[in-house]
């Protein structure tokens, strides 16, 4: 097996390693699940793949997806953009708000709500704020007796960001631009009107699943979606995890012996409540013999914006978390590692499994993500060089250390 040197050197002089995002988000756009874009996007990735010399399997599956027919936001006679959240519940809604600004567990147990439309600002920047994820807050704003929930974004831009639900929702859920919420919280002794009208519909999806065997029936599998929202070219979500996955696949095809079953797995629809994670874990992961298999599951999403912070989180076996955190540190990789719970990507159906899990992605989302403005530009090669490489030394070193954990 090659050395880490050489490994990751060879992701540090890669010149190819943008080009997948700048295809994906400039000659594709948007790839919603279901969409001509996915399409392209999972052709591109398959003659890719097969390029590398992997043997390529397609996993086709079907699943719903919501449909927004009418969504809007009054205050008083002025009407408001808005997004609805794919899978909220329906509903047409006159009430006055309350706000809920980075709740922590206090907060949100002493939160009153009922019949209220909930305001929510996540002001910290941090993808689920403060250990909560979007779900979570939801959840709780629904046992409290709320009406519905609004998100606002966290930065000025007038931005809109357009999200999904891993779960269909109670109450009707919509997202407005910061300068909409900060709108609402001004005139918050107001009532403000919403009606949210969606339906569901059922679609095909693929999953692209490539494989490098060996004679050791322990595998690693290594996950990146490349589907998008409907709207958004997702340069950083997730064209930077495909990119960081295609170049780890190309350099480990030209491994000279590995002693794991590698699986890069493409997956589809995780914009739709993780539908293709779903769809891959009930077709080969469904028995405990098949989930006794995986040394570790790899996830890459959202993994490069300039200068931001990159965070890397391996849960489900604390000696495994160990050994990598000792690994990362000597080698000076620079990563806020932790074994804390994983919410919010397509590695959710792995680590409620219990499998160990790697997830590599940035605690700080920007304003754009999920939106039209995700374009490559607002990137840059050596931050994805330097996620890449992190990603790449996490691999090289599970492959070294998997003789020490049978």
């Amino acid at each position: 097996m090659k050395s880490l040197e050489e490994f990751i050197g060879k992701i540090w002089s890669s010149s190819s390693i943008f080009e997948p995002i700048e295809y994906l988000a400039d000659t594709i756009g948007p790839r919603p699940a279901g969409s001509g874009g996915c399409e392209q996007a999972k052709d591109f990735i398959v003659n890719t793949m097969t390029n590398f010399s992997f043997d390529v399997q397609l996993q086709h599956f079907n699943h719903k997806r919501w449909k927004n027919e009418n969504t809007t936001l009054k205050l008083g006679i002025k009407e408001i953009p808005s997004f609805p959240y794919d899978f909220s519940e329906n509903g047409n809604i006159t009430a006055k708000i309350v706000h809920l600004q980075n709740p922590n567990e206090n907060t949100l147990e002493e939160l009153d709500c009922s019949e209220l439309i909930v305001l929510y600002e996540n002001s910290m920047n941090f993808m689920g704020a403060r250990g909560f994820s979007r779900e979570k807050i939801i959840e709780t704003v629904e046992q409290k007796g709320a009406l519905a929930f609004i998100e606002m974004n966290n930065q000025p831009g007038g931005i809109i960001q357009k999200c999904a639900l891993q779960e269909k929702s109670k109450i009707p859920i919509i997202s407005v631009s910061y300068e909409a919420g900060s709108l609402i919280l001004r005139k918050k002794d107001k009532q403000i009107s919403l009606n949210v009208s969606g339906s569901f519909e059922e679609i095909e999806s693929t999953n692209i699943i490539s494989s490098l065997k060996a004679t050791n029936k322990k595998e690693i599998l290594v996950l990146a979606h490349y589907d998008s929202t409907k709207h958004s070219p997702g340069a950083f979500d997730n064209g930077t995890g495909i990119a960081t996955t295609l170049e780890l696949a190309r350099d480990i095809s030209q491994f000279n012996q590995y002693q794991l079953s590698i699986k890069f797995v493409f997956l589809s629809a995780s914009k739709v409540n993780n539908s293709g994670a779903t769809a891959f874990i009930n077709k080969f992961l469904s028995t405990i013999d098949e989930q006794s298999s995986i040394f570790l599951v790899m996830n890459y999403d959202t993994t490069a914006i300039p200068h931001g912070t990159r965070n890397g989180v391996l849960a489900n076996n604390l000696q495994l978390f160990g050994n990598m955190k000792s690994f990362l540190d000597k080698n000076g990789y620079n990563i806020n590692f932790t074994p804390m719970p994983i919410f919010g990507t397509d590695a959710v159906p792995f680590y409620n499994l219990k499998l160990p899990i790697f997830v590599l992605n940035q605690w700080k989302t920007p304003s754009y993500i999920n939106t039209i403005y995700d374009t490559p530009e607002k990137l840059s090669i050596d931050s994805l060089k330097n996620s890449t490489a992190i990603a790449g030394a996490v691999l090289w070193n599970s492959l070294s250390i998997a003789p020490m954990f049978e």
